[in-house]
């Protein structure tokens, strides 16, 4: 008897997880979740989450998506422990859009404010693959202004 009760308990658990998945996947999405992160900024925990949607979107090669979610995310928070790794995937997100200057924008900004980090020998070899590519009539990030403003502790 006790067996059948666990089982039955059980059952009931995975039928409302399963019911619950369901209706979240048929009528929300990622979208939803990087709106309701950029609308309600005073939570606390949008940097982690627009960092985490962005990468999703960067690791499904949604390079327009991935940068509109790390865009916003290092214009509010240019120093967040973040930051170094949505730059990488920002630049990359640009890269593989071939939009030139934003790249060039987000990896000479890592170069400039990351300068011990691991992958800064892969950004400078990137920015010599983009260094001559593109033109400079794409729309500027503002990402200059920003770090420029912010001084990085050595």
């Amino acid at each position: 008897m006790f067996d059948e009760v666990n089982f039955k308990k059980f059952f009931i658990i995975v039928a409302v997880l399963s019911a619950a998945v369901w209706y979240v996947t048929k009528h929300y999405d990622v979208q939803d979740a990087l709106k309701y992160a950029q609308e309600h900024r005073d939570l606390g925990k949008e940097p982690k989450v627009e960092f985490y949607i962005g990468s999703l979107y960067y690791l499904r090669s949604d390079y327009p998506h991935a940068i509109e979610a790390l865009l916003p995310m290092l214009q509010a928070y240019p120093t967040c422990q973040y930051a170094p790794k949505a730059l990488l995937r920002l630049g990359n997100s640009y890269q593989y859009s071939q939009k030139w200057d934003g790249a060039r924008e987000a990896f000479n900004i890592y170069l400039q404010y990351f300068p011990k980090s691991p992958e800064v020998e892969a950004v400078k070899a990137k920015m010599e693959i983009i260094k001559f590519k593109g033109d400079s009539t794409e729309t500027t990030n503002n990402l200059g202004d920003i770090y420029g403003a912010i001084e990085m502790p050595e």
